[in-house]
């Protein structure tokens, strides 16, 4: 008999099946009843958790992010390689990509979900705000940058290549992306009233 999603670990059995299934299956085989049928949730309970299956793949994908540590290298250029290569890993080796293009997919036709993304993602540590935040602590970066911009030179390229582009990167292909990124945090504009991710 299929179980409540009443707690904690029912729903961390729900996106851990999601997860198993895209690496698997990709978007064809991550289905609510194939979800139900791995984690042992009953579909009417999934469904009063994530009315859609796009709901459920931003789940996933915030579940991954939630897993990733702030690196401690002693340097940004190492903290920020660290976060570059947890990334690769997930998208290439964790068979994610796919995920991550059908939400992206859906949230074109659905500006709903780009805020519970969004929401998502502010919920959970982000390890590139993190070393962000470490180096300026550690006087590598002026107090005042604007840590959301600065996280975006590393994560965009990184993102355009794995995820648009299908492209896996080397080790000197990182470096050299963070070195650029770092040169380009030292011309960014201080924070003007907003807030930065957590």
């Amino acid at each position: 008999m299929a179980a409540r999603l009443s707690s904690d670990e029912a729903k961390r059995r729900v996106v851990h099946a999601a997860r198993a299934l895209a690496a698997e299956s990709g978007m064809a085989g991550l289905t609510i009843d194939a979800v139900s049928a791995r984690s042992g949730v009953a579909k009417t309970t999934i469904y009063r958790s994530w009315p859609t299956i796009e709901e459920l793949r931003i789940e996933t994908i915030g579940s991954l992010i939630a897993e990733l540590p702030t690196p401690d290298t002693g340097s940004l250029q190492g903290d920020l390689e660290t976060c570059a290569e947890m990334f690769d890993a997930h998208v290439v080796g964790g068979g994610m990509r796919p995920l991550m293009l059908s939400v992206l997919d859906a949230e074109a036709r659905n500006d709903r979900l780009v805020n519970i993304r969004q929401n998502l993602m502010a919920a959970n540590a982000d390890p590139l705000a993190g070393s962000i935040r470490k180096a300026i602590d550690r006087g590598e970066l002026p107090d005042d940058i604007d840590i959301e911009l600065a996280s975006d030179l590393v994560r965009g390229p990184l993102f355009i290549r794995l995820v648009i582009e299908g492209r896996p990167t080397t080790p000197e292909q990182r470096s050299s992306i963070i070195r650029a990124a770092i040169t380009g945090m030292a011309d960014l504009r201080p924070r003007q009233g907003g807030s930065d991710r957590p």
